[in-house]
């Protein structure tokens, strides 16, 4: 009985511990842009659960120094959209694009949908 009683403030701590930002990276580092963007997102899912952004998510790489952010959508047969730091569109025809594929490193979830199954 005494193990039960030590045991119930470690839980009702843990449980207080529960994550209040709606990002998986410090705030601080999410760009204004993609901050409105993800609550754009989170308005769609309130209005429309079934929405594929259910298994989307939002991804930070590092190439060259520079932040730059995809969106992942599971139900897209296209690459992922991906942008700079400034909220620029990187565009896939644009010249150093491989390079930023085959040097991108870093990745970091910054947002995932309710249902995200990827890595």
């Amino acid at each position: 009985m005494k193990h039960y009683l030590l045991t119930i403030p470690l839980l009702i701590f843990l449980v207080s511990c529960e994550k209040s930002s709606d990002y998986l990276i410090p705030e601080s580092e999410v760009p204004e842009w993609l901050k409105t963007s993800i609550a754009q997102d989170k308005k769609t899912l309130e209005s429309d659960p079934r929405s594929s952004l259910n298994i989307s998510a939002w991804i930070r790489t590092e190439y060259k120094g520079d932040y730059y952010f995809e969106f992942i959508n599971l139900l897209s047969s296209a690459g992922p959209r991906t942008y700079k730091s400034d909220g620029t569109e990187f565009m896939y025809t644009d010249n150093g694009f491989m390079d930023y594929q085959s040097g991108k490193c870093c990745k970091k979830y910054v947002w995932k949908g309710p249902d995200y199954f990827g890595d």
